[in-house]
């Protein structure tokens, strides 16, 4: 068991260099000589060579025939990983006091995906982003909720009377404001739950939430104790990190129940 850790260990020392890094992921775009690569990164041919060796010796990277280097199928595999760690690292103070919750495991291993959000931070920032989403969707809408606003439905009903789809997933334990249950029926809400406009499900407990088009998407993660946080979120309109959130919700949507009005209280 020493020595498998040992192999890996050795492993990520040749990771531990900022130009190396850079080299693989520049190697990612394309093959290149060890001239073109000093020009590329702004630096000497020596000092190339010598990070180019230690890459070869670690199976990183290989030589072509005609000189130049390329990613072999471990160093891509690797450049996979790597925007994992730069994730953590980016937001390693905003994981001391938050968790990822009822997320399964496989996908806090496809994490590095969510890379290039942005991280958003106050309660009224973050409200602003999630009307945002709705206002500029134009197929669909997905939603997992902790919370069901009032000056949401008024938004999403609007826009689901139109051509936009809404599927969403909320908490047995959702706040629920006062005069949902009008505002409802002044909106023709289940009309368009009738005509299929609109689809729901229920979690027991909904600790991250999300909301998402097929534009962007923002995510808040809970805190360390389990509660929910609004005040702040990743957002981004990549395609990755719309597709991990994509995937999340259907796992969510596969996994969640049947949805009883009856559990919502105001």
């Amino acid at each position: 068991m020493g020595s498998l850790y040992s192999h890996i260990a050795g492993d990520y020392m040749e990771l531990a260099s900022d130009q190396r890094l850079e080299i693989l992921f520049r190697l990612q775009q394309q093959d290149s000589r060890i001239s073109q690569m000093a020009n590329i990164i702004g630096s000497t041919k020596q000092e190339v060579h010598r990070n180019f060796s230690r890459l070869i010796d670690s199976g990183l990277i290989a030589k072509n025939t005609d000189s130049g280097y390329y990613l072999t199928t471990y160093g891509k595999t690797i450049c996979t990983q790597v925007p994992t760690l730069m994730f953590f690292a980016d937001n390693k103070h905003y994981f001391e006091d938050h968790i990822f919750g009822d997320i399964p495991n496989k996908f806090i291993m496809r994490v590095g995906q969510l890379n290039n959000g942005q991280r958003i931070k106050g309660v009224t920032k973050v409200l602003e982003e999630c009307k945002s989403i709705y206002n500029n969707a134009e197929e669909y809408v997905y939603e997992i909720l902790a919370e069901l606003p009032l000056e949401r439905l008024t938004t999403l009903a609007a826009k689901t009377s139109g051509d936009v789809k809404l599927s969403y997933i909320a908490s047995e334990y959702s706040v629920v404001p006062k005069g949902r249950k009008k505002l409802i029926e002044k909106l023709g809400w289940r009309k368009l739950i009738e005509k299929g406009f609109i689809e729901r499900k229920m979690k027991k407990q909904v600790q991250t939430m999300l909301i998402l088009n097929e534009k962007e998407a923002c995510l808040m993660f809970p805190r360390i104790n389990g509660e929910v946080d609004l005040s702040e979120a990743f957002w981004s309109n990549g395609e990755s990190f719309r597709e991990w959130c994509c995937d999340y919700f259907r796992y969510s949507w596969h996994t969640a129940r049947t949805w009883q009005e009856n559990k919502l209280k105001e």
